[in-house]
């Protein structure tokens, strides 16, 4: 492909993974500059498409709100939105994130929440507890886990969905203590020891023929899909894990998978913070300079910390120091591929128009703005084509 297009991604969570793979694939040459982890830790993995209507009843079928939505018409467009997640999952298969698929891929699967409700979502990885129609579950309980009471749980997804819930509770392996969090059971668990410990224990117990098994997301970091298998060959039934409260043990396994994927395929990644940003360069605090043929904006939105909101409800990206618009400005963010006052390519921007959190769209959200930056920039880069 010859002399690939040299660009500076700002931001490390799923947006700006999501573009730096789109150029490495095409031919680019790429340099993300972070001064964190990203927001990965904070996600346990799943990618919603449209979960909630505006009545916040939640949507079965994500391709039929927006084709009958008055967004965009370019957003109703039923076979762009397919090509998108079908690259996306292309894409998470070659990094080595697998992902659950759904009997019918137009339509929304259930997982769970830490709390036992269950929750629409499209796509997430497969060591997710994910299913079509719930029904009879076994909850696993691990011991000292504040953010995941098995009986609690159990109580909440037997109102909310009528089937059964059960539970049976892990008694503590000999290394544990006090106030071990979902982080400390994952990094035991992908010890010899720890997996040991694990299907011993659940050797021992008894599980009903008619109902999946369900674990806190706690069963590893690195081995995960390894210790699934083995916990299969036990339980003889469909297992799956409920993500937790961050930092999540799920989004760090698809960052450490994604980001060692694309510094396989060149990705140079930056550690520091960001002070101002132009077409072409970024100034770090400690005076390093970092330049590309273009950068892209992946700091997502005011939750993301890449925008300021003013006292007087303005609305500010301090690395370019433009005034976006007002936090009241429904429009802000709509497509939310532009600043537009600085002419900035943006992905993953998170504020107006989406409410990911109430609707259930931060995956299309992603999706969306990120193909529209890429398509946005072919032609207009060295050699870095759109396949």
């Amino acid at each position: 492909m010859g002399r690939g297009a040299d660009v500076v991604i700002v931001g490390r969570g799923p947006a700006g993974l999501l573009f730096a793979s789109l150029l490495v694939q095409h031919g680019g040459r790429v340099t993300m500059v972070a001064d964190g982890q990203g927001t990965l830790p904070l996600w346990g993995g799943h990618w919603d498409f449209r979960s909630y209507g505006t009545d916040q009843q939640p949507i079965t079928n994500p391709y039929a709100w927006w084709r009958q939505s008055g967004k965009l018409e370019r957003q109703k467009d039923t076979q762009l939105w397919r090509r998108r997640w079908f690259n996306l999952e292309a894409l998470w298969t070659d990094v080595g994130i697998p992902v659950n698929v759904n009997l019918d891929p137009g339509l929304n699967r259930w997982i769970m929440t830490p709390m036992g409700h269950m929750r629409p979502t499209y796509l997430s990885p497969a060591w997710h507890f994910s299913t079509d129609y719930p029904g009879p579950v076994v909850i696993v309980e691990f011991p000292g886990l504040a953010d995941f009471s098995a009986s609690a749980v159990s109580v909440v997804y037997q109102w909310a969905t009528g089937h059964r819930a059960e539970t049976i509770r892990l008694e503590p392996p000999s290394p544990w203590r006090e106030g071990w969090h979902a982080l400390n059971w994952a990094w035991y668990l992908d010890s010899d020891l720890g997996r040991q410990w694990l299907l011993g224990a659940l050797t021992a117990k008894e599980w009903p023929k008619d109902a999946a098994v369900v674990f806190p997301q706690v069963l590893g970091i690195d081995q995960v899909e390894s210790l699934l298998r083995e916990i299969a060959r036990i339980v003889d039934r469909p297992i799956g894990e409920v993500p937790l409260l961050p930092p999540s043990v799920g989004g760090l396994r698809v960052s450490r998978r994604w980001e060692r994927w694309l510094k396989y395929r060149g990705l140079t990644l930056v550690t520091g913070h960001v002070v101002h940003a132009e077409g072409n360069h970024v100034l770090l605090a400690n005076g390093r300079k970092l330049h590309g043929d273009r950068v892209v904006l992946a700091t997502g939105g005011i939750l993301g910390g890449g925008l300021v909101v003013a006292p007087d409800g303005s609305v500010r990206n301090p690395l370019t120091d433009t005034r976006v618009g007002s936090i009241a400005d429904s429009g802000i963010g709509w497509v939310g591929h532009v600043d537009w006052n600085s002419g900035m390519p943006v992905v993953g921007r998170t504020v107006g128009g989406w409410n990911p959190d109430r609707e259930g769209n931060g995956g299309a959200l992603i999706l969306w703005t990120v193909h529209e930056v890429f398509q946005s920039l072919v032609g207009h880069m060295p050699s870095v084509e759109e396949g």
